[in-house]
């Protein structure tokens, strides 16, 4: 969705965020859905919500991972 408002800071056609949302929605149950290749989060991953977080918190966030991860 942040895409999205970005794409109309750009200059792009007006984007409704719910319609995104919606959209992302769909399309998010239809891959976890598919027969071949079903979108999945991996056994082992690591999930980080973003949704609060602005990029510097991503990236201290993740680094401080790496970190941890790696050591």
């Amino acid at each position: 969705m942040r895409r999205a408002a970005q794409d109309v800071d750009l200059g792009k056609d007006e984007v409704d965020v719910e319609d995104t949302q919606t959209a992302l929605l769909e399309r998010d149950a239809k891959d976890s859905g598919r027969a071949a290749s079903p979108l999945a989060i991996a056994p082992d991953a690591v999930v980080i919500d973003t949704t609060t977080m602005s990029l510097d918190e991503v990236v201290g966030h993740v680094c401080a991972l790496v970190d941890t991860l790696t050591d």
